[in-house]
């Protein structure tokens, strides 16, 4: 938490920070209006655009909960963590989705635990163990049809 009471302090006094800070508002008013992400694999094979546009939403709104205590923040990250652990799956054929939904959701808990009730945190632990680390866990024990990337030499990812 120290590092978000230096952030506020370099936007009081940086004017840089100062205008990042503003773009950072900008686009989370942009956000604040817009439904929840939705389960969507448009083709075919990746949840990838969705993973990371929960990762973009939860990484802004949580830093600006952060830096003001606005509720409104936390409702609408609430609102898209709760849309995204009622997907049926996180797309772990395609793990890197899967991967940065967790993300998404380990940046959430961390910075936004404090606004939530005991239940919801509790829904969070059970989403991130449940669609993401167990499955992770799978792929190193080679128990999983997907996780070939756990095999891949550098060479293989070129070619």
């Amino acid at each position: 938490m120290q590092d978000f009471a230096r952030l506020k302090q370099q936007i009081a006094t940086n004017a840089q920070a100062k205008e990042w800070y503003g773009a950072l508002q900008r686009d989370a008013e942009k956000i604040l209006p817009e439904p929840p992400s939705h389960y969507e694999i448009p083709d075919g094979l990746r949840l990838l655009s969705t993973s990371r546009r929960v990762l973009h939403r939860i990484q802004t709104l949580g830093l600006l909960y952060r830096l003001d205590g606005d509720r409104r923040y936390a409702e609408r990250s609430w609102q898209e963590l709760d849309a995204a652990a009622s997907f049926p799956d996180w797309n772990p054929r395609h793990f890197l989705d899967t991967a940065e939904m967790t993300h998404a959701f380990a940046i959430g808990y961390n910075w936004l635990c404090d606004a939530w009730s005991d239940e919801q945190r509790a829904r969070l632990r059970t989403t991130i163990i449940e669609k993401g680390l167990k499955l992770a866990v799978f792929c190193y024990r080679g128990t999983a049809k997907y996780g070939q990337w756990l095999k891949a030499t550098l060479v293989d990812l070129i070619l």
